[in-house]
């Protein structure tokens, strides 16, 4: 029996037939068909490196996690993995990820170093694993920077998912050798900005999320050349919940395939004119629960083919005519919980396929006649809530398709004896 041969007879002994080590399996032992390794809840402090050296070289799946691993005893514990596909080690303290750490890992694609104590990762950590696919680096509570080329050699890379770190800034070039990546997150950090062209090169990125973080502005062209993006998160483009407290023009400018955009739980009191005009084929749109008082009638211009619109939990005070006229595709418009006394008779006009109007919880004192009548297809009208005392005649002319219908806490004292008689598809009414 050669040395090496005698080596892996001694450790298999030692680790894992040793009825009495944190590392006994009997699947291992007994040398079966190994397709995952789990080290967790074996209270490990550390990590010996012949626990892995020469022994799972077939191995396909391997999880490394709790309890509480400190440090990785060796500069390269997986150097002998070459058949290694998924690793993840959750739920340790470990603090440092040195270089070629992962030298040998040739076939990963997927590895998860997620719920440890991770304050650095050094620049060339990485820079084996051409074959990865998905990475994620999430909850890390000290990890508060990331080098400029850490991601360089990781051109297979699909999936990114950085969430629930410290990140306070990102350096400007750090995705620009990532041609494939399609998903990346960033949620739940500290970003107070993002650099001007940051994300210029990931020509293939569909799913952008920053939503929770400490974002008060972004700078114009921020998301020039995301040509494929289709959702992005500022919250979901998720880019709610920061401290946004404007919106310029151009600042979307690039997203021409953009089909989502969540600006919800923000700080905006400022939307300029024309920022949403080069979104084409924007289909969803949430800017609820912002300090929004106003906005031009020209803010919503571009989005043809919008479909739902959520402007709730604001501050408006004014809507003007022409606001929603171009919005031909419109199906839910959510206006609710703001402060509006008013609406112009013609600010419906043009929404032909509107079938969900929220007006509920504003402060209406009173409607126009007809300023419904061009809701042909309207299936839900909500404007409980208001201070409305009168119901004008023909308030619900057009509305042939109505089936739902709140008039709730209003201060009605009494209706017109023919007020609803154009609703012949009526099924609940609710006045009380």
């Amino acid at each position: 029996m050669n040395n090496q041969s005698t080596i892996e007879r001694l450790t298999y002994e030692k680790y894992y037939c040793n009825t009495s080590s944190v590392f006994y399996m009997e699947n291992v032992c007994n040398r079966s068909t190994i397709l995952d390794i789990n080290l967790s809840s074996r209270g490990l402090a550390s990590l010996p490196i012949e626990v892995l050296n020469k022994l799972m070289i077939s191995l396909d799946d391997s999880e490394v996690r709790s309890k509480k691993m400190a440090s990785l005893e060796s500069d390269q514990p997986f150097n002998s993995l070459s058949e290694l596909e998924y690793l993840a080690i959750r739920n340790h303290n470990i603090s440092h990820l040195p270089q070629d750490i992962f030298n040998g890992l040739v076939l990963l694609h997927i590895l998860e170093i997620d719920s440890n104590e991770l304050t650095g990762v050094e620049l060339n950590t990485f820079h084996s694993l051409s074959k990865l696919e998905c990475l994620t680096i999430r909850n890390n509570n000290n990890l508060t920077h990331l080098p400029q080329d850490i991601f360089k050699e990781l051109t297979s890379l699909t999936i990114l998912i950085l969430d629930l770190n410290k990140l306070t800034s990102l350096e400007n070039n750090i995705f620009n050798s990532l041609p494939k990546l399609e998903y990346l997150s960033i949620s739940r950090n500290n970003l107070t900005s993002l650099s001007q062209g940051i994300f210029n090169e990931l020509k293939s990125l569909k799913y952008l999320k920053l939503n929770y973080n400490k974002l008060s502005s972004l700078k114009k062209n921020t998301f020039h050349g995301l040509s494929s993006l289709t959702s992005l998160y500022i919250n979901y483009l998720d880019i709610s919940n920061n401290n946004l407290t404007s919106l310029r023009q151009k600042v979307f400018n690039g997203l021409e395939l953009l089909t989502e955009l969540y600006l919800q739980s923000n700080k905006l009191t400022i939307i300029e004119p024309n920022t949403f005009n080069t979104l084409s084929e924007l289909e969803f749109l949430d800017i609820s629960d912002n300090n929004l008082q106003n906005f031009s009638s020209k803010v919503f211009n571009g989005l043809e083919s919008l479909t739902q619109l959520y402007l709730k939990s604001n501050q408006l005070k004014i809507i003007e005519a022409n606001t929603f006229n171009k919005l031909v595709n419109l199906e839910v418009l959510d206006i609710s919980n703001n402060t509006l006394t008013s609406l112009p008779q013609e600010v419906f006009n043009g929404l032909k396929s509107l079938t969900l109007l929220s007006l509920n919880s504003n402060k209406l004192t009173d409607l126009e006649p007809n300023i419904f009548k061009n809701l042909i297809d309207l299936d839900y009208l909500n404007i409980g809530d208001n201070s409305l005392r009168y119901l004008p005649q023909k308030l619900f002319s057009g509305l042939k398709l109505l089936r739902s219908l709140y008039l709730n806490s209003n201060l009605l004292t009494s209706l017109q004896s023919d007020i609803f008689n154009n609703l012949a598809n009526l099924k609940l009414l609710d006045i009380s």
